[in-house]
């Protein structure tokens, strides 16, 4: 069974065949965007479904970088706390990384957004924080909160869909009886690796990471500002 990124990495191999003059990779131009990182804060209990999801997403970022003759860096940190984050993430600044997904521990996740400023790059919430965060321009959220997963519970009952049994109901970002739009892809390579399918932390690290590269790679952003500027 040919899996769509094999029908992408052969349509791909295909294109580059059949090109008069551009059989070389070493003779096409490389273009660089803006590279990307994964920040881990804190430990618990949810600390290696974080990982799962981020090393699956840094997988794929490189692959698609490859697939698409495109230099995209991808780095995964991890800190205990946000005094430690801070230069690490510094550092990462310096070596070309523009945006950065952060998870973890929700204090600590709230606490790194509320200190966040532009020069820091593009951030990604990976993670549910108490409270909703400042809304900013470089800055941006994939993880429902409390009262978004009660909003789209309420729209959910008020269209009638409910029926007996579901008085317990719940709302997650993500469900790994999906197979709809690659759903069941992502399901399978997730079992191949990690030996489970995904559950919502795994999906939402990956999700960021991809929503972040697939932003970089369209645009060809290779700064901060215009990573956010394709990320709205």
């Amino acid at each position: 069974m040919l899996t769509r990124r094999g029908f992408v990495a052969s349509c791909v191999a295909a294109g580059l065949a059949h090109r008069p003059g551009k059989s070389s990779i070493d003779a096409r131009r490389v273009a660089n965007v803006a590279g990307l990182g994964h920040i881990t804060l804190g430990g618990g209990q949810w600390s290696d479904a974080v990982h799962h999801g981020a090393a699956m997403g840094e997988n794929e970022v490189r692959q698609t970088g490859q697939l698409l003759r495109t230099t995209i860096k991808c780095q995964l940190l991890a800190a205990g706390d946000v005094a430690t984050a801070r230069p690490m993430i510094a550092e990462a600044r310096h070596a070309g990384i523009e945006g950065f997904v952060a998870a973890g521990d929700p204090a600590l996740v709230a606490s790194l957004a509320d200190a966040w400023r532009a020069t820091d790059g593009v951030l990604v919430l990976a993670t549910s924080t108490p409270a909703p965060v400042q809304c900013r321009p470089w800055q941006f959220t994939v993880a429902p909160t409390a009262a978004d997963r009660d909003a789209a519970l309420a729209a959910w009952r008020a269209t009638g869909a409910s029926a007996a049994g579901t008085a317990n109901a719940s709302v997650s970002a993500w469900s790994n009886s999906l197979v709809a739009y690659g759903a069941d892809s992502l399901n399978e390579r997730f079992l191949a690796e990690w030996h489970h399918a995904p559950d919502e932390v795994e999906w939402l690290q990956w999700f960021a990471l991809k929503s972040l590269a697939e932003s970089a790679l369209r645009s060809q952003a290779s700064s901060a500002a215009a990573l956010a500027v394709a990320m709205r």
